[in-house]
C-alpha cells in the first residue's frame, strides 16, 4: 500500500508542473564511417531510429540506435551504435539548429560464412544538427556526429579510433 501511495504522488507532482515537454520518436537513414589512419573500412548504410524528450522548448534529451552495415560478397562488417544524447537548440522558430554530445557504446563485428563476432565499445563525442518543422507534429532533422571510440588492441592496451556519421530523417512528435 505504501508503494502504491509513493507512485500515486510521484505521478501526481510530475503531471502537475506546467512544462514544455513532449516526446518525440524518429526514424531515419545514414552513413557510419571510421576515419583513422589504421582502419581501412568502406563507408557503412543503414538505419536510424531515436526516442527524444524535450526538457525545454530548448533543450532535449533522448536515445539513438542506429545499424549501418557493408557488404561485400558473403563477408559483412556492422556498426551499431546505442548512445544516450543531450540537444541544445540555438533557435525555436521552425528552423533550429542544435548541437549536443552523445555517449554509449558502439558494438562493431562481421559475419562471414555462418561464423560471427562483435565487440562492444565506448564511446562519445559531439552532435551537430538542424531541425526543420514541417508541422506542430512533423520535423525533418539531419544531423553530423563524431564519435571517439575506446577499445583494446591487440597489446591489451585502450586506444581510440574516430567515426563519423551522417543521419537524414523525420520525428513524430507527441
Amino acid at each position: 500500500m505504501k508503494k502504491i501511495t509513493v507512485i500515486t504522488v510521484c505521478l501526481f507532482v510530475l503531471f502537475s508542473i506546467p512544462s514544455q515537454a513532449q516526446f518525440s520518436v524518429g526514424a531515419g537513414g545514414g552513413m557510419f564511417k571510421y576515419v583513422d589512419d589504421d582502419i581501412d573500412y568502406d563507408a557503412q548504410f543503414g538505419p536510424q531510429v531515436s526516442l527524444y524528450y524535450d526538457v525545454s522548448e530548448v533543450m532535449r534529451v533522448g536515445v539513438n540506435w542506429g545499424y549501418y552495415l557493408d557488404s561485400e560478397n558473403d563477408f559483412t562488417l556492422f556498426s551499431m551504435p546505442i548512445v544516450g544524447a543531450f540537444e541544445y537548440k540555438f533557435a525555436a522558430d521552425g528552423i533550429d539548429p542544435y548541437a549536443g554530445f552523445n555517449v554509449g557504446t558502439v558494438v562493431d563485428g562481421w559475419r562471414y560464412d555462418g561464423e560471427s563476432d562483435s565487440e562492444v565499445n565506448f564511446a562519445l563525442g559531439p552532435v551537430a544538427g538542424v531541425d526543420f518543422e514541417i508541422s506542430d507534429m512533423i520535423v525533418l532533422n539531419g544531423n553530423f556526429k563524431y564519435n571517439l571510440v575506446f577499445y583494446e588492441d591487440w597489446e591489451g592496451d585502450t586506444d581510440t579510433q574516430g567515426a563519423i556519421s551522417f543521419n537524414v530523417g523525420v520525428l513524430f512528435k507527441f
